[in-house]
């Protein structure tokens, strides 16, 4: 299993949300993963107004998170968050992440860490 399966699982991703890179930097005393959504994410979601299917419209800027640690590494999620629009009634839509707010001491941040 590779380090970007292994925190999927950790995680709970399932099929929707996938660890499409795990950088390890033990100078930094950090994990960083780079998060990104899949098709069937697509597949699973549905509009909050009128229940249709979403289509991929586009994404956030980059947006991070600090989360629990790993071991005694900090780890940071980084993502750019899907916006859907409605099939049925044209409505469009930020998604939110699935771990944000699930950990206690994670946080939403605006910018990477800066390690002096």
């Amino acid at each position: 299993m590779s380090p970007e399966q292994l925190f999927g699982e950790l995680l709970g991703f399932g099929l929707s949300w996938r660890v499409a890179e795990c950088v390890f930097s033990r100078a930094e005393g950090r994990v960083d993963l780079q998060v990104e959504n899949t098709e069937e994410f697509w597949k699973m979601e549905r509009c909050p107004r009128r229940g249709g299917l979403p289509k991929a419209y586009d994404h956030t800027d980059e947006v991070h998170w600090n989360d629990l640690h790993v071991m005694q590494f900090r780890c940071q999620i980084t993502a750019r968050l899907p916006r859907g629009r409605c099939e049925l009634c044209n409505h469009t839509w930020r998604f939110r992440s699935p771990w944000e707010g699930k950990a206690e001491g994670s946080a939403r941040i605006s910018k990477p860490l800066l390690c002096f």
